[in-house]
């Protein structure tokens, strides 16, 4: 019964979705002193493309911005008068608002006292407030608050906010472990009104959860540069710091690392280095490490292991560092050779130190077991052959005891004839003694 109910309540939010989606979004204004004529642009603010979603120019002191998201989508409403001064040829300079909204397929308004409150910038104030949809309420509800994020998003574990809040903490905190990764996300409800950031975040969890600190890179299929198939896992050294960089070696912004690069090998004879490519012709690859070269062992993905990678750690990934604790263990992950340099100057010498002490330890440990062992042995030996001894000294006793009992009773037996004999001399005597005297 309740997997009824489940079911049908996340039929409702599909059907609720699709009819927002059909229906696509209104934004009108409530803003006293709007000027004429200004611009209004709506563009997405969510990752590393910012693209117009629509645009309206105010009229009659109004405007209504039109348009249709795929899912909820955090953006940015601006307001400018640039073109209006250019028209009129106006040597004053243009003025820009920009002001956050979390954009559904509903009606929404913008209301202020005054046009001056939208040069804050803020998503809410006093003076200013957007409302329309669940996605934007909660947005208010939010930047109101001042909640901690993780707080937030335990109170709100349906919210397309709390979504867009995980995926980024899960994927540009790169000191989170997988336990911390498993709390963030544990909360989280899939049936949302928003399925494509549902489907985005499971994907950033599991690209998160592959890079967490404490846990294994994932083995990958490779060839050496002998065109030998081999694994990642096998060709990281044991026992030492290894930093591996995954590259695209025909990318020129990839060809830059190469100096920099050298610098820390250099720097750091007490940490290992691996290049893995994921370039796709061996021959260009060959020639690309023979013209630069690159003396430190250098790999190539199979098409099993860059299918792997992608999957992994997404399309176009590289190039991607990771740095390895002696054990094998993730210390850091980052897309920034700067960071990680940082990072190897601070942490390598200590962790080599470390396990260097921690392996000491394990190594003492280990000799006062043997020890231990070799001891307990020892004395199990020892307590064997006393008790050997003590047996067979015991047996020999045992055996002269009986021994001379026997020779005792052998004794006994030799008085016993000898006074038989004795007494039967003696009787014989004395009977020839009375038939004498008779």
């Amino acid at each position: 019964m309740d997997r009824l109910i489940i079911t049908l309540l996340c039929t409702l939010c599909t059907l609720n979705t699709f009819a927002q989606s059909n229906k696509g979004f209104i934004i009108t204004s409530d803003i006293p002193d709007l000027p004429e004529g200004i611009e209004v642009v709506l563009e997405t603010a969510e990752g590393s493309n910012y693209d117009e979603v629509a645009r309206a120019i105010v009229k009659d002191g109004k405007f209504e911005v039109v348009g249709r998201v795929t899912h909820p989508t955090l953006c940015t409403l601006s307001t400018n008068n640039y073109k209006l001064l250019y028209a009129m040829e106006s040597k004053e300079e243009p003025t820009w608002t920009y002001t956050p909204i979390f954009v559904s397929n509903t009606e929404m308004v913008i209301k202020a006292d005054k046009y001056k409150y939208l040069f804050s910038n803020l998503p809410i104030s006093k003076h200013l407030r957007v409302t329309g949809g669940r996605a934007q309420e909660d947005f208010n509800d939010f930047n109101q608050r001042k909640n901690d994020s993780l707080t937030w998003m335990k109170q709100h574990p349906q919210s397309p906010l709390a979504i867009k809040m995980a995926t980024e903490m899960v994927l540009n905190n790169r000191t989170l472990t997988k336990r911390q990764i498993e709390d963030i996300t544990a909360n989280i409800f899939a049936c949302l009104d928003d399925y494509p950031r549902v489907q985005a975040y499971r994907r950033a969890v599991a690209t998160a959860k592959a890079m967490a600190v404490g846990e294994a890179l994932e083995d990958l299929s490779m060839y050496t540069q002998k065109n030998h198939l081999t694994s990642l896992l096998s060709a990281i050294p044991k026992d030492k710091v290894a930093f591996v960089c995954f590259w695209t070696t025909w990318r020129k912004s990839n060809q830059k690392l190469i100096p920099e690069f050298k610098k820390m090998i250099a720097k750091h004879p007490e940490v290992s280095f691996l290049c893995v490519a994921d370039d796709k012709e061996d021959f260009l690859w060959q020639k690309f490490l023979e013209r630069e070269q690159l003396l430190w062992p250098q790999y190539r993905l199979t098409k099993k292991g860059f299918k792997r990678f992608n999957e992994v750690y997404g399309q176009d990934a590289t190039p991607f560092f990771a740095m390895l604790d002696p054990e094998g263990k993730i210390v850091r992950t980052s897309s920034y050779l700067a960071e990680m340099q940082k990072l190897l100057d601070k942490n390598a010498a200590k962790l080599t130190k470390q396990y260097e002490q921690k392996q000491k330890k394990k190594n003492v440990e280990q000799g006062d077991e043997d020890n231990d062992k070799k001891g307990k042995k020892k004395g199990e030996l020892n307590d064997e052959g006393n008790d050997k001894k003590g047996k067979k000294k015991g047996e020999l006793k045992d055996e002269g005891n009986e021994k001379k009992s026997k020779k005792d009773e052998q004794n006994d037996g030799d008085n016993d004839k000898k006074g038989k004999k004795k007494n039967e001399q003696k009787d014989k005597g004395k009977t020839k003694k009375e038939k004498k005297k008779a």
